[in-house]
């Protein structure tokens, strides 16, 4: 008869624990008490029959399967929420396990009873004011969950080396327990290792993200202001022959005003990108160095999609703008020129930044990329060292080369990364 009362008592501290989780009140439907039924036959069998402690884990899979059907939550959301659970009655069942063993250090069955009565207790009068459920919506929002697990993990060994210590045993179930909550932390943490970063950006940066959409819309203003000017140009190129009396002047008339009209309308071309954040970067940019430097820039590209989230391509391609502004600012010997360019390549993209600059012997070249290295200062010398780090968390290529263009000496900047 204590054998039941102490099954009874555990298996209602779960149906409470598991609604105080989920934020809902305990209704006894049919759900309900099926599952109470199940959970009650499945321990009956376990502790009265001669079956393996391994028929036990139909437990934690009777009590998914409920959570499933009774909240009607995603999958991701009731395994947070079911191993959320199993923590918060390892640490009431580890709580007040040890002042039981005081109690009634012989009597086992008395034991458990004190203990499962003292957990239902704290299910019903302290969880609700604990907030589990928006604790729970804390944990899906801010990707804790692993360290939950861990901490799972880490209860669950405490209680299996008390449950040795007290009754001179371990209860294999117990241990069994172990082993769901250690796949799902390693399936989570291999998931989040691979997509955490090609779907988050740093709040900080949001700014970044605001700015480049709103250059971007900028741009598209412009293009459509422009386009209801496009028969008044066609019109006065088309006049020119009244204006010029040789052939000659008409041409170079023609050349200086069409030069003026693609002027206008050279950056046009960035809306093959089609993602409007790097567009409106690149163009922000852009219109920026123009201060600085003849800018010139191609894009080859038929279709633009790339596993790098833009955020991660703006800081590297900052970097390399921000690096050759510098260069072209300092050496007054060479052309202020810089070139960009975008190439689709096999099964990737190439971005490459360009400028004049002297040459320069490959083992200086990698000394650029070493942390305090700089041609500038040594307070400077971090932007090359941090876009070898990006390169190598992101996995991508980057090829720094001496080129010539046009009988001048060039230094190449080349960044690859996969489609």
């Amino acid at each position: 008869m204590l054998l039941r009362l102490v099954l009874i008592t555990e298996i209602f501290s779960v149906i409470i624990c598991i609604h105080r989780i989920y934020g809902v009140k305990v209704k006894f439907d049919m759900k309900t008490v099926l599952l109470f039924l199940g959970l009650l036959i499945v321990l009956e069998i376990v502790n009265t029959c001669q079956v393996s402690r391994l028929f036990s884990l139909l437990v934690y899979f009777l009590i998914f399967l409920y959570c499933v059907l009774k909240f009607k939550k995603s999958l991701f959301e009731t395994i947070i929420n079911n191993v959320l659970y199993l923590v918060v009655m390892t640490l009431l069942q580890f709580a007040c396990l040890v002042p039981a063993a005081v109690v009634l250090p012989q009597n086992e069955y008395g034991r458990g009873l004190l203990v499962n009565c003292a957990v239902l207790l704290i299910c019903i009068f302290v969880l609700p004011s604990l907030g589990l459920c928006r604790f729970a919506g804390w944990i899906r929002k801010k990707e804790k969950l692993i360290y939950l697990l861990l901490s799972a993990i880490f209860m669950v060994v405490i209680f299996i080396l008390m449950q040795a210590k007290i009754f001179h045993g371990v209860r294999i179930d117990s241990f069994l327990l172990l082993i769901p909550i250690i796949a799902v932390t390693l399936g989570l943490k291999k998931y989040w290792d691979k997509n955490y970063k090609g779907n988050t950006v740093p709040e900080k940066d949001e700014y970044q993200n605001i700015n480049s959409e709103n250059k971007y819309n900028e741009l598209l203003i412009k293009i459509r202001m422009r386009q209801h000017e496009i028969n008044n140009h066609i019109t006065a190129v088309l006049s020119m022959h009244y204006t010029n009396k040789t052939y000659e002047e008409l041409v170079r008339a023609q050349e200086e005003y069409l030069g003026k009209v693609a002027a206008e309308n050279k950056y046009n071309k960035l809306l093959i990108l089609e993602d409007s954040i790097l567009t409106g970067f690149l163009y922000g940019k852009l219109t920026e160095l123009e201060e600085e430097a003849e800018i010139t820039y191609k894009i080859e590209v038929e279709s633009f999609h790339t596993v790098i989230p833009a955020y991660y391509i703006i800081q590297m391609l900052g970097i390399l703008f921000d690096n050759a502004v510098e260069a072209v600012k300092d050496k007054q010997d060479t052309i202020s020129r810089i070139h960009f360019e975008i190439r689709e390549v096999g099964t990737g993209y190439e971005y490459e930044v360009r400028n004049p600059f002297p040459y320069v012997p490959y083992n200086e070249i990698e000394e650029w990329f070493v942390l305090g290295q700089s041609t500038k200062s040594i307070e400077r010398g971090v932007g090359l060292y941090h876009l070898k780090y990006l390169c190598e968390e992101l996995k991508c290529d980057l090829i720094c080369r001496n080129i010539m263009v046009e009988k001048d000496n060039w230094i190449s900047f080349v960044l690859k990364v996969k489609k």
